[in-house]
């Protein structure tokens, strides 16, 4: 088993950073140096006391999992006397403990306890070595849960996030919010809400409602737009891509009288809620217009549970407006055998 590895970037109480800082690293209540290690392996040593380096003021070792009391001092700064630490068999990682922000702290089996409130200032690593974000969260194995409010900008919202500025904000992985668990291993993406009282995912511009952007955008795997929700001051407009530039093989849709003659239009109510509905059944759609039916007909999920078939009823529409055409050429031509017939009877 590697051994676990304690890091450190030392501060003042103003979130500076203090460079090459004493600091020594003891076995808890006997005052004997501790025997510290560059790598996890135990086989090259380190030097206790060290010095923190001159830029990020940090320092970092390898130790047997156990109880240490820290030391720190430098000329000029007045720090606390110790600080009580477990470290446990993983890695332990901490951000800012230093001079005024340095107070009674304990770290048990990872988790930061005997605490109402921490404020940490710079950078903070959980399984890895903070560098490069404010926080940075390895959850390969594992994960990371919040409960209660989160505050990521300027407002303590149950999560608020601000990208506004010079910084992002990267997940890569699954998020759930809300009470329970994904609603599948596949989701990426899963919000929970109480429906009857609350507004699941609410979007509103900060600029003008006139313009370019929108409020969701679609690109394929290429990165090339694909499709978007937009909005104005008044009202939504679900967007998909149809420039004939991105078209080739383009002909006259033909046959359609035909095709929605044969379509069964029904109503029903549905099994989740007794509620009514209008509409095509899925499979049945499939056999005139496969265009505006996604899925397979009976397919399950691994558990056995309904992989339902999906509609996309603009897809129908091409095929409404080519039958009425259709049948307006069709009605053109009996009004004309009609006013000729008309003609030959007038005396």
């Amino acid at each position: 088993m590697p051994l676990p590895r304690v890091y450190r970037v030392i501060q003042d109480s103003l979130g500076n950073v203090v460079p090459q800082v004493l600091c020594s690293v003891l076995n808890q209540g006997t005052g004997v140096l501790a025997t510290l290690w560059h790598n996890d392996a135990g086989t090259i040593p380190l030097s206790n006391p060290m010095t923190s380096d001159a830029t990020y003021g940090s320092f970092g070792f390898y130790v047997e999992p156990g109880q240490y009391d820290f030391t720190f001092t430098k000329p000029g700064y007045s720090f606390q006397p110790q600080l009580d630490v477990q470290v446990p068999q993983d890695d332990l990682t901490l951000g800012t403990m230093a001079q005024q922000n340095a107070s009674a702290v304990a770290i048990t089996g990872g988790q930061i306890v005997g605490l109402s409130a921490l404020n940490v200032q710079g950078a903070v690593g959980i399984n890895v070595a903070a560098g490069g974000y404010a926080l940075h969260v390895d959850a390969t194995v594992g994960g990371v849960r919040l409960i209660g409010p989160v505050g990521l900008g300027t407002l303590p919202d149950a999560v608020y996030l601000l990208t506004s500025g010079a910084g992002t904000i990267q997940m890569d992985g699954r998020l759930t919010m809300g009470a329970g668990s994904l609603f599948s291993v596949n989701n990426r993406l899963a919000l929970r809400y109480p429906k009857d009282t609350e507004d699941c995912l609410v979007l509103v511009p900060t600029g003008s409602d006139a313009g370019g952007g929108s409020a969701i955008l679609f690109r394929n795997v290429a990165g090339t737009i694909i499709g978007s929700i937009s909005t104005n001051a008044s009202a939504t407009a679900y967007n998909t891509s149809s420039d004939e530039r991105l078209k080739h093989a383009i002909a006259t849709l033909t046959g359609a009288l035909e095709r929605v003659r044969a379509l069964r239009p029904v109503a029903f109510r549905w099994n989740a809620d007794d509620s009514p509905g209008v509409g095509f059944l899925a499979h049945e759609l499939h056999g005139q217009m496969p265009e505006a039916v996604s899925g397979e007909p009976d397919a399950v999920h691994d558990d056995g549970s309904v992989k339902p078939q999906q509609v996309d009823h603009s897809k129908v529409v091409p095929y409404l407006v080519a039958a009425v055409q259709a049948l307006l050429a069709r009605v053109e031509i009996l009004e004309a055998h009609l006013s000729a017939l008309q003609a030959q009877l007038t005396p």
